[in-house]
């Protein structure tokens, strides 16, 4: 509730939402970049693992912004476990498309 904060809880909630919103404008960003990559069918690249990294990165970096307001509003704990777990997903489906592209490179040295 806004009659709740104080004037330290609004300065703290502003300090923490500009940076909040261009780090999800970079992750915004990044993520069209992948899907543009999975148009031109470039998933099985080292680029590609760079970017699902970069991704991952962002969604750690909202979490840790996130945490930041869990004093003021107690829904941010859930946006905090939200962007650890969609950061976490990043992770592993880095590591399975890197592991991918080893087989996939394998595979073109048969006969």
């Amino acid at each position: 509730n806004r009659n709740q904060l104080d004037a330290r809880g609004r300065q703290m909630i502003l300090l923490d939402a500009y940076p909040m919103l261009a780090l999800a404008a970079a992750c915004d960003a990044l993520v069209a970049w992948l899907l543009v990559g999975v148009i031109r069918k470039r998933e099985h690249t080292k680029s590609f693992g760079a970017l699902l990294f970069s991704i991952a990165c962002c969604c750690f970096g909202e979490a840790i912004l996130f945490t930041l307001l869990i004093t003021q509003f107690q829904m941010a704990l859930f946006a905090v476990c939200f962007a650890l777990a969609l950061g976490l997903c990043m992770l592993i489906v880095r590591h399975l498309l890197a592991q991918a592209a080893e087989i996939k490179q394998e595979n073109e040295f048969t006969i």
